[in-house]
């Protein structure tokens, strides 16, 4: 089997195992146009790019097209949730939908119950906070990843093997653990291990913003449970 023939029979056998809903092509050749020629007919085909080998710039101007196709429907993807495929987007942990009567709720149950997670109904207020609370803890997990990475390096330590080895704490680290809202922390080990990482810090010169502000908060709610 030649190249050609390989190309063909893959795309067509791309084209039979999957909706065009799912999948498009931009079939591009480099010389001549006939390895692609009457697939622009298929309903997945969304372009056919033949000859780039005549005017070379156009190599670059495609890539950078594509680039920026690829980019832009990622950022749709992500805006949803975050997804970085179709994939990602037809697999969520969980379905939440906020309503204030029971009818939409059956209507987005019927066109989204098909996805492999569990469905949640609650209140429209309630479905917007989840959001906005998850987004803040990603970006929360983010920070402070790159907080404890700052403090490894001035340490000479690994930052990808440290967070590796907490993220396989499933039981405290990776899980429904200290985020139940309550009174502040307390304990033996808890303050005198923040503490010791904003001394190990500053012997290193490193600034640990979000570790100064959890022992300014456990401070100031301790001082009102003492006032109270």
């Amino acid at each position: 089997m030649g190249k050609s023939e390989l190309l063909r029979t893959l795309v067509l056998g791309l084209a039979a195992t999957h909706s065009s809903e799912a999948l498009n092509f931009v079939l591009v050749d480099f010389k001549g146009g006939a390895t692609f020629a009457s697939l622009d007919r298929l309903p997945h085909t969304s372009a056919v790019i033949t000859n780039l080998s005549d005017t070379l710039p156009l190599v670059d101007r495609m890539k950078d097209a594509m680039t920026g196709e690829l980019t832009r429907r990622q950022e749709l993807l992500r805006r949803t949730g975050p997804f970085s495929s179709l994939r990602d987007y037809d697999r969520p942990p969980y379905t939440i939908v906020g309503a204030n009567a029971p009818a939409p709720v059956e209507a987005l149950r019927r066109l989204l119950g098909h996805l492999p997670c569990e469905f949640h109904a609650t209140s429209i207020w309630a479905a917007e906070t989840v959001k906005y609370c998850s987004n803040n803890f990603h970006a929360l997990k983010i920070t402070f990843a790159n907080e404890i990475a700052r403090l490894c390096e001035a340490l000479g330590v690994d930052p990808f093997e440290v967070m590796d080895l907490v993220c396989r704490d499933t039981q405290l680290n990776i899980s429904r653990a200290y985020l139940r809202p309550g009174f502040a922390f307390g304990g033996s080990c808890l303050p005198k291990d923040l503490r010791a990482s904003l001394y190990l810090a500053k012997t290193r010169d490193v600034e640990l913003p979000i570790t100064h502000v959890i022992v300014d908060l456990e401070a100031e709610r301790e001082q009102a449970r003492t006032v109270a």
